[in-house]
């Protein structure tokens, strides 16, 4: 009798999904760059806790920091950050501090940047890093208009946490815009000497007989009834040029020479 047959070896299980990638981190290219700046004050800071996880720019100019030890290698990783407090004409200090660091900025866009700056050791010979071999760049002069790019890396591919600090000139403290000064309320105009014809104000002629009831001039038979405007109570008052009177004392015709004399 035939052999009986092996039995068929249990199914393999699946293969897992896969795990799912992970975002980008800030600072990791770019478009991706970190929000750097503060337009509330002249000096702001940045604690980046690893420069190592971005790409860096497509190449750098050696001939903008020679002699500084600027290296460019950024084969480890670099990381970026977007100048957000652009001040047009006032001087920006830029410092990394932390390691032996490497840093540039340029200017443009992602997709053509130029570059403006770069630095490798300078900030020793000012000695404000706890560390040495910190970067300095003191040359950047803000344009309108201009986007900037600060990219943070180390020397031949280093790596590390560093702290950035941009400072610009004392003299951009942003101050607050004065408050409008409120325009000054005409005063009265002078009131004509006595016994001189009435002005003419606000259009009426008050010495052929018009009146101003607060929104025209007319006779006292096409003003009535009065309305009330100014300062006059125009259903008892009136207005004659010079100040609000009784209208029972203003239509009362004036005493004749001879009753004048006679009292």
């Amino acid at each position: 009798p035939a052999s009986p047959s092996p039995p068929k070896p249990p199914p393999a299980s699946p293969a897992p999904p896969p795990s799912p990638s992970s975002p980008p981190l800030p600072g990791s290219s770019c478009e991706l760059a970190h929000s750097f700046g503060d337009s509330s004050t002249n000096t702001f800071s940045l604690d980046v806790s690893d420069t190592s996880v971005g790409v860096g720019p497509p190449g750098y100019d050696f001939s903008l920091c020679s002699g500084t030890w600027f290296s460019g290698v950024d084969e480890n990783g670099v990381y970026w950050l977007k100048l957000d407090d652009v001040r047009p004409g006032v001087s920006l200090d830029l410092t990394a501090c932390g390691f032996d660091t490497d840093l540039s900025i340029f200017r443009g866009s992602c997709d053509s940047l130029e570059q403006v700056a770069c630095d490798g050791d300078s900030l020793d010979d000012e000695g404000s890093c706890s560390v040495s071999y910190g970067s300095l760049i003191d040359t950047v002069l803000p344009e309108a208009g201009v986007q900037y790019y600060i990219v943070l890396g180390g020397f031949n591919g280093d790596t590390g946490t560093a702290t950035l600090t941009g400072t610009y000139a004392a003299s951009s403290s942003p101050s607050p815009p004065p408050s409008p000064s409120p325009s000054p309320s005409p005063g009265p105009g002078p009131s004509p000497p006595p016994g001189e014809p009435l002005p003419i104000c606000n259009g009426c002629n008050f010495a052929a007989g018009e009146y101003w009831n607060g929104v025209t001039c007319g006779t006292l038979e096409e003003l009535l009834p009065p309305r009330i405007c100014t300062a006059c109570d125009y259903p008892t008052e009136v207005w004659n040029g010079q100040a609000c009177v009784l209208l029972s004392d203003y239509v009362s015709p004036p005493a004749s020479a001879g009753q004048a004399d006679s009292l």
